[in-house]
Formats: structure tokens, sequence, C-alpha cells
């Protein structure tokens, strides 16, 4: 950390309770010496904690680019001088510990698809609202997302006006998360989010659907994607969810009627079923590699947050 301070001008952060924290800023990294295309950068280091990977150090690289990610904190520490430090960095596989997805929706819809949002009677919550930095905040709530079977993770839906300046006329709905502790987000809690903004945007309990425009070129989160295109068998396990008068039944008995009615075999339902849960759409039990009880997921049923 202190040949990464020096190479590159900044102070070297203060130990404390053998701790030392690099936190940089937009303009930090943006900027020269650094130049990355992200929004923030912090380097950790804990003496005696060596982790999984065995190094005290981490570092935590937020942005919008993760294909571009790992080149450039390569870049950055392993160039040799008088460009960089000439560190011998070895950088591990990636986690995504927050993520945040967006729709953008023109002024006269965002307003309309706020009235049906949950808790839009209440005030937004104080600590979310970004007022302050002459962003109006529309709409502003903190929700438990299940994920797993018992677990959960704090989330924010959040609806932004940026500055008439920089994008006019145009809202943004944000989902963003965790809120806490971090965690590693999988593809399958990503693309729960995902769904829960998609949820809302199109009213599926409300039949009133919000259509998102083309996102404004200066906007660099990830924007929202198109909702995933069903194969013959997902579709047939989600009539068998949306007959049932329950939402929990046993694999077994779902596999027993996709044989004997669509001649569906086992592993292709199986298969079926696991893509389903990456999107989002299901939880499901296993034990010892075979499937169980499983659960379509009800986004009307996410509670909001104290």
């Amino acid at each position: 950390m202190t040949a990464f301070c020096q190479q590159y001008g900044f102070a070297v952060p203060a130990p404390w309770k053998g701790r030392r924290i690099l936190t940089l800023k937009r303009d930090q990294v943006q900027e020269r010496p650094l130049r990355l295309q992200g929004i923030g950068v912090r380097l950790f280091y804990h003496a005696g904690r060596g982790g999984p990977w065995n190094t005290p150090y981490r570092i935590a690289y937020r942005t919008p680019f993760r294909g571009k990610a790992r080149g450039e904190l390569i870049r950055v520490f392993k160039a040799a001088p008088p460009a960089g430090p000439g560190l011998d960095v070895t950088l591990k596989r990636p986690q995504i510990r927050y993520w945040e997805c967006f729709a953008a929706l023109p002024l006269s819809e965002a307003r309309r698809l706020r009235r049906r949002l949950p808790g839009a009677d209440q005030p937004n919550g104080p600590d979310l609202s970004r007022d302050r930095d002459g962003i109006e905040t529309l709409y502003a709530q903190r929700f438990h997302l299940p994920i797993g079977i018992h677990g959960s993770i704090r989330i924010e839906l959040v609806m932004y006006r940026p500055r008439n300046t920089e994008t006019p006329g145009h809202v943004k709905l944000e989902v963003k998360g965790p809120i806490g502790r971090p965690r590693p987000l999988g593809a399958s809690i990503r693309n729960r989010m995902a769904a829960f903004l998609r949820y809302h945007l199109h009213g599926l309990e409300h039949g009133d659907e919000v259509r998102a425009v083309k996102k404004p070129a200066r906007w660099n989160d990830e924007p929202l994607k198109a909702r995933h295109t069903y194969g013959s068998t997902q579709k047939r396990l989600l009539d068998l969810f949306r007959q049932s008068p329950v939402d929990t039944m046993r694999f077994d008995d779902r596999a027993n009627r996709l044989k004997s009615k669509y001649n569906i075999s086992r592993s292709n339902a199986r298969e079926s079923l696991r893509t389903m849960r990456t999107i989002g759409d299901l939880n499901f039990t296993s034990r010892k590699g075979r499937i169980k009880t499983l659960r379509l997921f009800n986004y009307g049923t996410i509670k909001l947050a104290p």
C-alpha cells in the first residue's frame, strides 16, 4: 500500500487496530494519474488476516464496466516505473459484492408509476434522499429481498430525477444492494434484484405497465435487461405452478406430471428448474444433488424493511 501511495501521490492512510484503508473517490479515480473508468476504489490492509487467498490485502473497485476492470487494475498495479509502482500482484477471481440496476423512464410515466409503488404513502428514507445533492428524490424505500429458502438481504428501490442540465425529462428507477454488510452476489441474487425492479415496472400486480426508454448516454450504471425468454419446458412448469392451489410442491409430483402429460424427462425438467432458479423465478431444496421441494417466488410479498 505504501508503494502504491508513493507512486501515485496519495497520502498513506494511518493505521487503526492493525488496519489501513485507502478510499479514492470518483475524481481521484478518473483523473490523472490513475485514469480509470470506474467511480471508486478502496484498498484494504488488515494485519494478521490472510483470508481464503492468504493475503492481508483486498481491493474493492466500483465500476459499471466489469469486463474492463481486471485489465485496468493490472495496469495500475503492475505497470513498471516510472509509469507505475511495478508491484507483483495476482488478481484472483473477482466477486461482485454490491450491485445496481436501473431503468430509464420519462417523467410523466415515472409519476404514474410512483403512485403504486409499495410505501409510496410513506416518507422517503432520510438517509436515502439525494435532495441535498440537487437531485430530486421521488421515491426511496428499503426492502427485505428473500434469497434461498430462509435467507434475505436488504435492498433499496429508489427513483431519482437527475439535474435538468444533465438529462432533462428522464427519471431513474434503480434497485441496489446489499445494504449493510457486503456479501458476494451471485447471478441468481442479481437476477432476483432485477426481477424485483421489473415486477414493479411492468405492473404485474396491477396490470398497468410502464415502458422504459433507452438510457441516456451519460448514465454509466447497468441498465435493466429484457426478461428471459422461456423455453417450452419452462413454460409448462410455470403453467403447473399457476394451476396449483399451493405455491410449494414436491419435485417428484411435478416430474411425473410432465412425463405423463408432455413426455418431458426428469433430467430435462431438472435443468429447466435450475435455470429458473438462476433467473430468480423460484427456489428449491435439494439433498445429495437431488431436487426435493419447489416454491414459486412471489415478488408481491416482499416487505418493506424497517
